[in-house]
């Protein structure tokens, strides 16, 4: 069994294998020549109560006056010939295109990264994990929260700063962390506008 391949496929083929190759030399070129701009993109959070171990892990269990603030983002590097690349394929269809959302999608993350907290009397550093993600804990007494509360939500918020250490170009980030008491429900609304329910350790039975 013989399988024929027209002239212009084969134009077309060779077409496409010279482009690939032409993109990813610019690629590896560009890294060298001209470093990608990195970004940290930080999501607002949340923060409970601390729940000492040896208390009974139940919904009446009573808490501290410490706080468990939770810290998360994404640090990664754009990659302008993959979002061009990218912009050009979907023109074909999508008449509107934001730069910037493309952006995050063609970009890579940058692994194992040392980040430091900032903002708060905590001091904290941490690391980005395999894919550049930002995911950390940390407990800050209820009185140094009380200095940086600001108005926001319905127990308030405050503001934090992650700034990458030892890199070549300094990024930093400010986001802002919800204090969520005891008492109460929290509704957090995800990217897709899909509310999701979150009952809190004091809630009521009636609520289950």
């Amino acid at each position: 069994m013989s399988v024929y391949c027209s002239p212009v496929w084969t134009m077309a083929l060779i077409l496409l294998l010279s482009i690939f190759l032409f993109c990813n030399q610019i690629q590896y070129s560009h890294h060298f020549l001209i470093p990608s701009r990195e970004e940290l993109l930080l999501v607002p959070s949340v923060a409970f109560r601390y729940h000492s171990p040896e208390l009974p892990s139940t919904s009446n269990a009573k808490s501290t006056d410490d706080w468990v603030l939770y810290a998360q983002g994404w640090y990664f590097e754009q990659n302008p010939i993959r979002s061009l690349l990218a912009r050009s394929v979907l023109s074909t269809t999508v008449s509107n295109i934001k730069e910037e959302r493309v952006a995050y999608f063609t970009a890579s993350g940058k692994r194992y990264r040392p980040l430091c907290l900032e903002g708060l009397t905590t001091q904290l550093c941490t690391k980005t994990n395999e894919e550049g993600l930002v995911s950390t804990q940390f407990r800050i007494s209820n009185d140094n929260i009380e200095k940086f509360r600001q108005p926001g939500g319905v127990g308030g918020k405050v503001l934090f700063q992650l700034s990458t250490i030892n890199s070549q170009q300094y990024v930093k980030s400010t986001s802002e962390i919800y204090l969520c008491d005891d008492n109460g429900i929290s509704f957090i609304s995800d990217i897709d506008d899909v509310s999701d329910f979150y009952f809190l350790h004091n809630h009521s039975p009636d609520l289950k």
